[in-house]
């Protein structure tokens, strides 16, 4: 039997124009030497008010969490896993 996993809202999404110009942002992207990078809320917090839907965006360690769970399963290592 094969497991098939699917990840609902917890997209990964580059980092919006209406909000790339906040100092929040901009400060981050500076500091990291990054040109783009991940909408991350623990990041990006004071900036994301500015978005629709801001409480559901920005989460990538909920992707990061469950695809590295997955991939330690027993259930992957025996290649049941999709």
């Amino acid at each position: 039997m094969t497991l098939i996993i699917i990840l609902v809202e917890s997209g990964l999404e580059v980092i919006p124009k209406q909000i790339r110009a906040h100092p929040a942002v901009t400060k981050n992207l500076i500091k990291r030497n990054f040109s783009s990078q991940l909408l991350d809320t623990a990041l990006h917090h004071a900036a994301m008010p500015k978005l629709t839907n801001h409480e559901r965006r920005g989460r990538p360690d909920i992707a990061h969490s469950c695809i590295l769970n997955a991939l330690g399963s027993p259930a992957n290592k025996s290649g049941h896993l999709r």
